[in-house]
């Protein structure tokens, strides 16, 4: 009975990591893209003078 416990408790510990990697993952993909996005206007507000 315990082993069943701890095992269910391993799975569901991996999917709260897994979730959260991916979690954190989207957001730090989203900040990336507003970096960039903020680095390409300073850059075309630059060349256009």
């Amino acid at each position: 009975m315990a082993a069943g416990n701890g095992i269910d408790y391993l799975v569901a510990g991996f999917f709260e990591i897994s979730n959260f990697c991916r979690t954190g993952l989207v957001k730090f993909l989203l900040v990336e893209q507003a970096i960039a996005f903020a680095l390409l206007n300073s850059v075309v507000d630059t060349a256009a003078g």
